[in-house]
């Protein structure tokens, strides 16, 4: 049976977001995805409250503020896993991500669907099927 997982894209370039999105999308022999996408952080927070998602894929860089601002929120409030994705190469912000308690951290220049999809199912643990 496949899993079903809820996931809230935070990115704020469009085009990145639909490439994500598209990306899981392509794991639909165990997975079904359902997915959310936003685009800043205000976005996130509404969406975070109204879609209860199984996982967040957050970008640090947001129009309204960084990603690492909804960390604590995501966690604490929601119990909802974070995959933190960046185009950044400042050390600063994993080792700042990582230790606000997400469950991963990617550059974007690293991510491809496969390993995306891994890092979702990874972050999500043990959802039920």
């Amino acid at each position: 049976m496949r899993k079903n997982i809820n996931v809230l894209i935070v990115d704020d370039d469009l085009t990145d977001c639909a490439l994500y999105a598209s990306w899981l999308n392509e794991h639909t022999a165990d997975v079904n995805y359902t997915v959310t996408l936003t685009h800043t952080v205000g976005m996130a927070r509404m969406a975070l409250h109204k879609a209860r998602p199984d996982c967040i894929v957050l970008d640090y860089m947001l129009p309204d503020g960084r990603g690492t601002e909804m960390i604590a929120e995501s966690l604490e409030q929601y119990g909802v896993p974070i995959v933190f994705i960046t185009g950044s190469d400042d050390q600063e912000v994993k080792e700042q991500a990582l230790s606000h308690g997400v469950q991963a951290f990617l550059h974007k220049n690293e991510m491809n669907s496969d390993n995306l999809h891994q890092y979702v199912l990874d972050a999500c643990g043990a959802l039920p099927a």
